[in-house]
């Protein structure tokens, strides 16, 4: 028969919330298939393999296809539906569905930040002309006193380039960001001052005060709510007993609020909250900046109403940066199976003593880095990434006979590259409800027909908006994990053609702010599934 057998593998499902890691398992259908494909977890010695929200599968199962055009716009344009169920739930019928434990709801800060950040990492080369003339990466030397990841060893009066590449970190969290391409490289903001003073870095916190403004306004809309919801409880003569437990766990929440508000400022080391200390950050690499910048990627009114226009973190300045003082230079070579780029860089053209003599060794001569980098996932906007450098200039004959004893002694490992960590932030994440407009009051809903219908259909708009924000947001985590598969494998980073169905419209209230729209996250948990490419045999 001529048919296509098509092999779904199941490999993994991952930010699963620890309440519900025991008893689990996936199911999906494919191709307008009847048949409901349970995956089972795998199991050693009769337990589950779980760990740290991790949950194995490890299934495959073949379908047999016709060949047809309705197949293979299927393929490239449809999607598969996984479904994750706990112990709660029993497949996609309804029986079986209570309510969620209190643990499931109150996830901790860790789990909900993950869902909207993600780490990247830009790793800078500087490059010269060897003496079979091509172009080669010249030599890093590490200081304690610098901070910047090290110093760039440059020939006087010799023509360089600079590479940059910009890598998603793993593990890191699964916030909806990707980056589709590098578009400009400027540098320029010379600073040079003795080794004494205070080393110069890349980081800034002015996108962490950004996002903690933003998040403290989020919570404070959020205790307004619950006091609101509390005081009405109270006032009733005649509470129930479905009042009074609704009550203990609004005081609960109220509770865990003001742990949370006290997180804003104060953030405890290991929560996972931009800003706070964590152990990780000791070991981010060799040659790295041992701080890690914020970006707050605030899709407001404004970013929305720029559209491809909207520049994010342009207004991240380093100390000594300035509009003037920086050069773009022309980009020679990009590459279309990661995110990087060569520009040629003439040192002269900054009219900077500093870059034309060699350098002392008492002196630090520092520059900025400017990349204008494209992103693709959560919205198409730029996005400026600014990293710290620092050079020094020798002569041509060499570094000279005391610095070449020193390494064939010690045997230092040469390096050539240095970096900085970026943690991207698309969004502020919220509990249960949080931006929920209060429920009316029942007594005021029988006041008017009229006014009752206007409640109904306001409450399904608000559903409806909040069904396609969830949609809109796994979409996007789905979009970024096939970018960074594509990556790992090699292979060129292609758009992903557009859905054939769009999503249901938005409000315009709604559309501010895709990750602060009434989502209920911790209602309908996603999860992410790794899944192997099909492999079609025509047989």
């Amino acid at each position: 028969d001529n048919l296509w057998l098509v092999q779904v593998s199941v490999v993994e499902a991952t930010g699963l919330p620890p309440a519900i890691c025991k008893y689990i398992f996936c199911q999906y259908d494919f191709f307008y298939n009847k048949e409901v494909v349970v995956s089972p977890l795998r199991e050693t010695k009769g337990e589950a393999i779980v760990r740290r929200g991790k949950v194995q599968f490890s299934n495959d199962h073949l379908f047999a296809v016709a060949p047809s055009d309705e197949f293979l716009d299927y393929v490239a344009y449809d999607c598969v539906r996984f479904e994750v169920y706990g112990n709660l739930s029993a497949g996609f019928s309804d029986a079986g569905a209570g309510t969620q434990p209190r643990a499931l709801k109150n996830r901790s800060l860790s789990e909900r930040w993950s869902e909207v950040i993600k780490r990247f990492q830009m790793i800078v080369e500087v490059m010269e002309l060897n003496e079979t003339g091509e172009y080669a990466p010249v030599q890093l030397v590490e200081r304690q006193d610098n901070k910047t990841g090290g110093i760039f060893l440059l020939k006087q009066g010799q023509s360089r380039r600079i590479q940059v590449n910009v890598n998603a970190v793993k593990g890191s969290g699964s916030g909806p960001v990707a980056l589709e391409k590098i578009e400009k490289i400027a540098v320029g903001a010379v600073v040079h001052q003795n080794k004494l003073g205070i080393s110069l870095d890349s980081f800034t916190e002015i996108g962490l005060e950004k996002l903690r403004e933003k998040w403290s306004l989020a919570l404070m809309k959020r205790r307004a709510f619950l006091d609101e919801q509390i005081h009405r409880i109270v006032d009733k003569s005649d509470r129930s007993k479905d009042d009074m437990e609704k009550e203990s766990s609004l005081i609960d929440e109220w509770t865990l609020l003001q742990w949370e508000r006290q997180a804003v400022t104060q953030p405890m080391s290991g929560t996972g909250v931009p800003g706070s200390p964590s152990v990780r950050n000791k070991h981010l690499g060799p040659a790295m900046e041992p701080k890690v910048t914020v970006m707050f990627v605030d899709m407001n009114e404004e970013v929305m109403s720029l559209g491809s226009a909207a520049v994010i973190g342009d207004d991240y300045l380093l100390d000594g940066e300035d509009d003037e003082s920086m050069i773009d230079l022309p980009v020679v070579k990009t590459s279309d199976k990661q995110i990087s780029a060569v520009a040629s860089w003439d040192s002269s053209q900054h009219d900077n003593v500093h870059l034309n003599k060699s350098t002392n060794d008492k002196d630090r001569i520092y520059l900025v880095l400017k990349v204008t980098a494209r992103l693709s996932h959560p919205l198409p906007v730029r996005l400026v990434l600014r990293k710290r450098i620092c050079v020094k200039i020798y002569k041509k004959s060499g570094l000279g006979l005391a610095s070449q004893l020193k390494q064939k002694i010690i045997r230092i490992d040469k390096r050539f590259r240095c970096g900085a960590v970026y943690e991207i932030a698309a969004g502020i994440p919220k509990q249960a409800g949080m931006d929920r407009p209060a429920s009316p009051d029942p007594e005021q809903m029988l006041a008017a027909e009229e006014e009752e219908e206007e409640n109904v259909m306001e409450q399904y708009s608000h559903g409806v908006s909040s069904v396609a924000s969830i949609l809109s947001l796994d979409r996007l985590r789905q979009e970024v994990a096939v970018k960074e598969r594509l990556s790992e494998l090699g292979r060129p980073l292609k758009k992903l053609p557009p859905p054939l169905a769009k999503p249901p419209p938005m409000s315009r209230a709604d559309s501010g702010n895709l990750y602060e729209s009434p989502i209920d996250l911790d209602e309908a948990p996603s999860s992410r599934l790794a899944v192997n490419v099909w492999r079609l045999e025509e047989r």
